[in-house]
Formats: C-alpha cells, sequence, structure tokens
C-alpha cells in the first residue's frame, strides 16, 4: 500500500501527521476532505494502526473515537483503496464532491485504466447529481445484461437455515439493500475480510514461534577440571585386619 501522506489530496485545512487526530480533523469537515479521509482510514484499516491505539478492531476504533457505524467506515476504506490504486490526483477530483464520487466509484473497476476514469470523472462534472445517478443506473443495467449468472442451492437443516437467514438479514440491512443476492456477498466480504485478517496474524505468530524453534540454543560452560594434566593418584592398600589371639585354657597342654 503506498504511504498515505504522499498520497493525500487537497483539502480545506492543513493535516496533523498523527493519523489518529487526521481522520478527526477531515471528519470536521468531510464535504472537503472526503477524499483525505478515505485515504487515511484505508492506510490505517490496512496497517492495523488501530491497535497501536488501544483497539481490537477497526470497527471499535471508529465506534469509539469517530461515531461512524462499521458499514460506513468500510465503505470509506473501499474508496480509499481505489483512490490510492488508480492514484487520483486532485485535479483528477476538482470539484467532484462527495455524493458525485460515491455514485461514479460503482463504474469504477479496478482493472479500469487511468485514461478512463478521468474521462469518467470530467464526464460526472457536467452533471447534476440526479443526471449522474440516472446515468450510472443505466449504465450499470446495460453492464448486468452481459454478465453471467450463477444459481446456488443448498440443502440445509431447520437450525442451519436460520443461522443463514439472520446472517443474509443482517447482510442486507449493512449494504443497505432489499436484494438478497448483494446482502449475501456484503457477508462474504465482511467474512473474508475478517479471515484475511486472522490467518495474517496467524502466520506472523507462526513465523515468530518458528523463529524461536530455530534458534540454536546457547552451549553450557563445561566446568574446567582442576586435576586436568595430572596423573591419577594411587589407591592406598587396603589394611589388613589384625590377627586374632587364640588363648589357651588351663587344662590345653
Amino acid at each position: 500500500m503506498a504511504n498515505s501522506k504522499a498520497q493525500l489530496r487537497a483539502g480545506s485545512v492543513a493535516l496533523p501527521e498523527d493519523h489518529r487526530e487526521a481522520l478527526k480533523t477531515c471528519l470536521a469537515n468531510i464535504s472537503e476532505n472526503w477524499a483525505n479521509f478515505s485515504i487515511i482510514a484505508s492506510e490505517v484499516y490496512r496497517s492495523e494502526e488501530f491497535k497501536s491505539w488501544g483497539y481490537e478492531s477497526f470497527q471499535d476504533f471508529v465506534q469509539a473515537e469517530l461515531g461512524l457505524k462499521y458499514r460506513s467506515a468500510m465503505y470509506r476504506v473501499q474508496v480509499g483503496d481505489s483512490l490510492i490504486q488508480h492514484n487520483l490526483q486532485p485535479e483528477d477530483l476538482a470539484q467532484i464532491g462527495w455524493t458525485k464520487f460515491e455514485k461514479v466509484s460503482s463504474m469504477i473497476s479496478k482493472d479500469m485504466k487511468r485514461k478512463d476514469i478521468q474521462a469518467l470523472l470530467k464526464k460526472a462534472k457536467g452533471m447534476t447529481v440526479r443526471e449522474l445517478a440516472d446515468f450510472v443506473e443505466t449504465k450499470t443495467q446495460d453492464t448486468k445484461v452481459t454478465r453471467t449468472k450463477t444459481t446456488l442451492s443448498f440443502r440445509l437443516t431447520n437450525e442451519q437455515a436460520d443461522v443463514v437467514n439472520e446472517a443474509l438479514k443482517k447482510g442486507m440491512e449493512m449494504a443497505a439493500t432489499d436484494n438478497q443476492s448483494v446482502g449475501l456477498e456484503y457477508v462474504a466480504l465482511i467474512f473474508n475480510m475478517h479471515l484475511q485478517e486472522k490467518v495474517s496474524q496467524k502466520a506472523q505468530t507462526a513465523a515468530v514461534e518458528s523463529l524461536h524453534k530455530e534458534a540454536p540454543k546457547p552451549k553450557k560452560a563445561r566446568k574446567a577440571r582442576a586435576d586436568k594434566g595430572k596423573a591419577p593418584a594411587k589407591k592406598a592398600p587396603a589394611k589388613k585386619a589384625p590377627a586374632k589371639r587364640t588363648t589357651k585354657g588351663r587344662g590345653d597342654k
């Protein structure tokens, strides 16, 4: 991920070096600093910088300090990813407010060429928000016609169905949609993000443990023998037991 400090866009105020404070500063005037906010949010999320601030998850941080819902914050992170990936410059975003960019961002794909994005943004500048919404909707529908659709079917127990339906319901609420396919995709997206975080953490832990296992153990210093180089001492001969005296009785000759 590119360094966010080098990627900051023109805003209404000078931003502090500290990402934590910069997010709060941008949020205070989000209409002018939406691009900066998105880029910094992306950097904080990807680098897990929030952990150094005492938070176990990005969700805990944005809710506690920024007062944002996790879904809204993650959407800003995705926008920040897109801005960094396509290296969009201040002149590209000039006169494009958050409302317009939010609508047009759905048409910006990962493999889209920079010149095509610039042409799209230029077109958006000359439209009203309503005209842009209609334009995006028309283009999206045209794209959907050419997409191949796949039908998935599962046989679940009643208990399994309850769990899936509850997750699907929450996914639709968080994605602000009535479309079950979009809700399911959102649930899968969030799950994969969390899984990737856990796998990354486990990999780091395993690497550290592996280093400890492979590190050679320090050898214990041998005690120097004081008698090294000396001839072994001769053992003293065993003493003979004293001979027993025989006392003759008076009747013996």
